[in-house]
């Protein structure tokens, strides 16, 4: 060693009488002399022990997570809390602004300043992707010289300063927030991440304050005036809403092009501010959220209309009067009296209590599918099934009697034989409860056909008459209504 030849910018060096380490310090501090102080030997290495990675993991947890607290809600003294306390707390990175605590971008004679405007540059004229590892590399070469392990650390504070110019991208598909598994991916692949600049401008600016308004005006959710939280919002609001409003065509037209493109979606800035405005043909920021906003309740309304209506069906056809005690009675009294699939129905009518859920579970076993995922098909079929379940439901009460059960239906036939062979037939039940009102109708229709000194032959053909003439106008109601339920929106 020591009879070794040592050099500096080409000048020989006296390592006997100068000590190498010194030499060696001065150099570095030449070469990388944008270097931003971080004073920490367990992070601050290209390779850092396991202890290091599992702190290094917990802190940026802990900067998603705790984003906005006083010392990222850390009050302890442990190594996640240590490594932000040395790398970001000392170096002015999270501070304390008019907004609140945050991460800052850093203005100039800021130690970090250089380092931020090398990542800056990269994005300068470049309307493509910008790789997380291309940014490393950036920081890691002259004159910066930053260590690999510490890189996943300063990256994300860096993108928090710039949450309202840079967008995230994974695989190269646009990602409307972090989480945990993206945090993973992060430190294991930074090629998997990916940032693409965003540059403002007075009318994306109205625009963006004015969505973020009405998403909390119309649907109460806070949201953060950047492009990619006004996107977020919509894309969240759309993909709530259950699968088969996601993929139904009996919405309008605009609706389900509108709701392709926001589940498509894989650039928040061209969704707002190309795709709707071209899709609705409206350049004007106040009408286009109004289309968006219009757009997104036809969506979400979409479930709830179909339960509705599924629900107004089944009342009619079990003829229910909406007094859900006396319904459950009348499951109760026929309970086991059927199959098996007829029991599932009846158990499910025994505990009919009204809410949302109990409708769902009627419907969910006409096709053995969660009405949620229903695909237009399968809501053609549960109508179909449905109204042959509660046939089937009128049947067994009216065969309850037979079995010395007390009965909650009365069953009628009608056959009726007219000129030019005209047949009709029709067997037919009625609820109990409303056995008093029809024997008062009864009464008084008799009673005003013989004030008309009509005898018992005419009497009986003009009830069959009318008989005849309300099962052809009854059968043709029902069929109109059937099909517009299926047909709805279609």
């Amino acid at each position: 060693f020591d009879e070794s030849e040592w050099l500096s910018s080409s000048i020989n060096i006296d390592s006997k009488n100068q000590k190498l380490t010194l030499i060696a310090s001065e150099v570095a501090d030449k070469v990388f002399d944008q270097a931003p102080p971080i004073f920490n030997e367990i992070i601050n290495k290209d390779f850092g022990s396991s202890n290091a990675s599992a702190g290094r993991k917990l802190l940026m947890n802990r900067m998603l997570d705790s984003n906005g607290q006083k010392d990222l809600g850390f009050n302890n003294f442990s190594l996640e809390a240590g490594l932000f306390h040395t790398v970001l707390e000392t170096n002015q990175l999270y501070e304390k602004t008019n907004n609140g605590y945050e991460f800052i971008v850093p203005e100039k004679g800021h130690k970090f300043y250089n380092l931020w405007q090398a990542a800056d540059a990269l994005f300068e004229g470049n309307e493509k992707l910008v790789g997380l590892d291309s940014i490393y590399s950036t920081w890691q070469s002259v004159p910066f010289g930053i260590k690999k392990h510490i890189c996943p650390i300063i990256a994300l504070a860096y993108l928090f300063s710039k949450k309202y110019e840079l967008i995230l991208y994974r695989e190269k598909k646009f990602i409307p927030e972090l989480n945990d598994v993206t945090i993973d991916e992060w430190i294991m692949d930074p090629t998997m991440m990916s940032f693409k600049a965003f540059s403002w401008t007075d009318d994306k600016k109205k625009l963006i304050k004015l969505l973020s308004k009405e998403m909390h005006t119309h649907f109460k959710i806070k949201v953060e005036e950047t492009s990619l939280g006004a996107a977020r919002s919509v894309v969240q609001l759309v993909m709530e809403a259950p699968l088969t409003s996601r993929r139904t065509f009996k919405l309008s037209e605009k609706a389900i092009k509108f709701r392709d493109i926001v589940q498509r979606a894989n650039d928040p800035n061209k969704v707002l501010f190309t795709d709707l405005p071209e899709l609705f043909n409206e350049k004007n920021p106040r009408k286009l959220i109004s289309i968006i906003v219009e757009n997104i309740k036809e969506i979400k309304n979409d479930y709830p209309t179909l339960l509705k209506e599924y629900k107004k069906r089944l009342y009619q056809r079990i003829d229910h009067n909406g007094n859900t005690k006396q319904l459950n009675e009348r499951a109760k009294s026929i309970l086991n009296l059927g199959n098996f699939n007829d029991n599932s129905f009846i158990k499910r009518l025994e505990i009919y209590e009204e809410k949302e859920e109990d409708i769902e579970g009627l419907l969910s076993i006409s096709i053995n599918k969660q009405p949620t995922d229903w695909t237009d098909p399968d809501r053609e079929n549960a109508l179909t099934m449905l109204g042959e379940m509660c046939d089937k439901f009128r049947q067994i009460e009216v065969m309850a009697s037979m079995k010395g059960i007390r009965p909650t239906r009365e069953s009628f036939a009608f056959v009726f034989s007219g000129a030019k062979k005209q047949h009709s037939s029709v067997s037919y039940d009625i609820s109990e409860s409303k056995k008093d009102k029809i024997k008062k109708s009864s009464k008084k229709l008799i009673a005003s056909l013989k004030k008309e000194s009509m005898n018992r032959d005419e009497i009986m053909a003009i009830l069959a008459e009318a008989c005849n003439e309300t099962i052809e106008t009854v059968d043709l109601i029902e069929y109109f209504n059937t099909d517009q339920i299926g047909d709805r929106d279609g």
